[in-house]
């Protein structure tokens, strides 16, 4: 059996256990009608979730009436890369196309109604945006993983001007702790320290027990029934567990653990690829053990 709660590089897998209320804060703050906040940032520890969250959003906001949502590099010119991916958009090609706003890419040049062209990336921004306003549509601008470098903090020095015209742009960010911090303390980049931050901890419990419970297909009483239990649950306390020392913890014999362990592995619950040691693979399933079959 494929383990359904696989990621892969931040993409949501087949089985994803929500974080509900931290999306609606997002959705609450963008969408609310309160435009002092256009920025958020999400932080947290390493494979804590950042980038399946980011991704869980984005697809939330494609699939609002009157938002386009943009994924940017931050690791290259981005106004040039965000003027250009809002061309290619198929609803937003079509909007400035009405309007009589021209975009030539490459070379780069705007031109609006038949008046002079416009060559320069900001005022190319500027008027696509006040034309998405003009239509009452917003534009999310979602970045994974920020650094402090030269490329991002033009950018975003772009984004502060663009929202003190009240245009309907809109950012959000994923980093690591320092990562954010260094960007934040950037000469020009304080006012990041104003910005609204969702601080990613361990999942809810009560969003873990429902997915396992529907994913397996069984009531939690029968879950707690569930054979293989014991062996799972010591897998679980610790991040990796040397099958010498499970043996002897557990105090099981290797021609037991063998079978255990063909079971569990078959059912994609442990990892068991690096020789002589074992795993859990299921995300925070140490957890859901611990408050549900050993209270």
């Amino acid at each position: 059996m494929r383990n359904p709660f696989s990621l892969a590089f931040g993409k949501l897998p087949s089985t994803y256990i929500p974080r509900t209320r931290q999306i609606e804060a997002i959705k609450d703050t963008f969408l609310g009608g309160d435009t002092s906040n256009q920025a958020y940032i999400i932080t947290g520890l390493r494979g804590i979730g950042k980038t399946v969250l980011l991704t869980e959003v984005a697809k939330q906001f494609s699939q609002e009436s009157d938002c386009d949502v943009i994924d940017l590099n931050p690791n290259r010119e981005m106004l040039t890369s965000l003027v250009s991916k809002m061309h290619s958009t198929h609803t937003l090609q079509q909007l400035f196309s009405r309007l009589g706003l021209s975009v030539h890419i490459p070379g780069f040049s705007v031109s609006h109604g038949g008046k002079e062209t416009i060559t320069d990336p900001e005022e190319a921004l500027k008027s696509m945006l006040t034309a998405m306003q003009y239509k009452g549509r917003k534009l999310l601008v979602t970045i994974d993983e920020v650094d402090n470098n030269k490329d991002l903090k033009a950018f975003i020095t772009t984004f502060q001007m663009m929202i003190r015209q009240d245009l309907p742009i809109y950012l959000l960010m994923t980093g690591m702790y320092k990562n954010v911090s260094d960007l934040q303390n950037a000469r020009n980049m304080t006012f990041l320290l104003r910005t609204p931050k969702l601080e990613l901890t361990s999942l809810n419990q009560t969003g873990m027990i429902t997915t396992y419970m529907h994913t397996c297909g069984v009531s939690e009483g029968k879950a707690c029934e569930m054979a293989d239990q014991d062996l799972l649950g010591k897998i679980c306390t610790k991040e990796r567990y040397k099958v010498a020392d499970l043996l002897s913890d557990a105090s099981m014999s290797n021609s037991t653990y063998s079978v255990y362990r063909r079971r569990l592995a078959d059912k994609g619950l442990i990892d068991i690829s690096q020789r002589g040691y074992v795993s859990c693979t299921l995300p925070r399933l140490d957890i859901f053990i611990r408050n549900r079959l050993y209270v």
